[in-house]
């Protein structure tokens, strides 16, 4: 998932990744987030 890259790059990013992961599947955002953290 590009989103990983730019999270890391810019805190800003996050929310835009993030609602287009719970857009496409909320189980999928919840995973995103808890592999950057």
């Amino acid at each position: 998932m590009f989103c990983m890259k730019e999270v890391f790059m810019s805190s800003n990013l996050v929310f835009a990744c993030l609602m287009t992961s719970i857009s496409a599947s909320k189980f999928q955002a919840w995973e995103v987030m808890t592999v950057n953290i």
